[in-house]
């Protein structure tokens, strides 16, 4: 260790120790936590968040709404009609 004279036997073992627990830290607590599914609760997630007795499902509808006056394009007092689109999703439980 002859490039480290400023520094004491001491602080370069303080320095390796410290780096090897920065370094290793990370790694055992992933370790011990159990696989993570998508969908599963963080660690910092709400009480009741967990996961309960029923199913969830989602569904996505491309709804349309026709006949609606568009506002946007109105000129000289003559307001167009045009199909609205509307994205919807639709949340639902079912039992087990």
């Amino acid at each position: 260790m002859r490039y480290i004279t400023f520094l004491s036997k001491q602080r370069v073992h303080l320095i390796f120790l410290t780096a090897i627990l920065l370094i290793s830290g990370p790694l055992a607590y992933g370790q011990e936590t159990k696989e993570f599914i998508y969908g599963d609760a963080l660690p910092d997630a709400p009480e009741l968040s967990v996961r309960g007795t029923y199913k969830v499902g989602v569904r996505t509808m491309d709804l349309v709404n026709p006949n609606q006056i568009d506002i946007l394009n109105v000129k000289e007092g003559i307001a167009p009609l045009y199909d609205r689109p509307l994205k919807v999703e639709v949340w639902y439980l079912f039992g087990t």
